[in-house]
């Protein structure tokens, strides 16, 4: 999909089971100057895919929040992106 909009991308081999370039994830996307390593994953269930469609609905991204542990600091958010988000921030628009 990426090579569909005219960017460089390259699936890791063995899907990053192998340090691979320096990294372990499962596809590098070149943006600019800059390489994002992104994971891939399938998520199952009703609260797979389906759970995270629902919460994101018509939203432009998803922010996913930990809850913090009494006294200890929640790590920083996830970001889900639609795959229409994505293509637009990766092409400027």
């Amino acid at each position: 999909m990426h090579q569909a909009i005219g960017l460089e991308a390259q699936r890791v081999p063995l899907s990053g089971a192998t340090r691979y370039q320096g990294n372990h994830e499962d596809v590098d996307v070149k943006v600019g100057a800059a390489v994002l390593r992104c994971q891939v994953k399938a998520l199952h269930g009703p609260r797979g895919t389906k759970g995270v469609t629902q919460a994101l609905g018509e939203a432009d991204a998803l922010f996913l929040r930990y809850d913090a542990e009494p006294g200890q600091h929640a790590p920083p958010p996830l970001v889900v992106l639609p795959w229409r988000t994505w293509e637009r921030l990766l092409k400027g628009r």
